[in-house]
């Protein structure tokens, strides 16, 4: 678990010095720079199965009915 907590602390870190770069100079270079470090920080954030407590149920999906008109 301290490694899953390291990568996304470095991930954000990562992210934010990102989104410096980018606002300071918005070139083609920041922006791939930018999307680069937004996508490693939605896959540090990511729920996997490894990181699930043990026992711990899959979020299921429930079907609402919808209102009928009148």
């Amino acid at each position: 678990m301290q490694r899953d907590a390291l990568s996304d602390e470095t991930a954000v870190e990562r992210f934010v010095d990102a989104v410096v770069a980018f606002s300071d100079d918005p070139g083609p270079a920041n922006l791939e720079r930018y999307l680069e470090a937004s996508r490693s920080l939605e896959e540090s954030r990511r729920p996997s199965l490894n990181r699930r407590k043990p026992g711990a149920a899959a979020p299921r999906m429930v079907a609402q009915r919808s209102a009928s008109p009148g």
